[in-house]
């Protein structure tokens, strides 16, 4: 494995153009990893972000689930089905 690191600053525009030494294979699969120096905060941390659209978003999908609530008594009766099926 090879690597190549570099220290650059991120344009406003968010696009970072790379030129690679001669010594990386050309036509071979990349990963890129890009890290940021500093401690400040990313633009979409959830720390700092709103929290009230997530939530409703939550509530939102939750509402759209089946209703499918079981009693006690049907549970405990699936349960006794299936132990009954055990044998001895």
């Amino acid at each position: 494995m090879q690597a190549y690191k570099f220290d650059t600053t991120l344009p406003a525009s968010r696009h970072l153009e790379i030129t690679l030494p001669e010594t990386f294979p050309v036509g071979e699969r990349m990963e890129v990893i890009c890290l940021v120096k500093s401690d400040a905060p990313l633009v979409n941390d959830l720390s700092n972000k709103d929290r009230s659209t997530d939530i409703e978003a939550l509530l939102a999908w939750q509402q759209s689930l089946p209703h499918r609530l079981r009693s006690v008594e049907d549970i405990e009766a699936q349960i006794a089905e299936e132990r009954n099926s055990w044998g001895d």
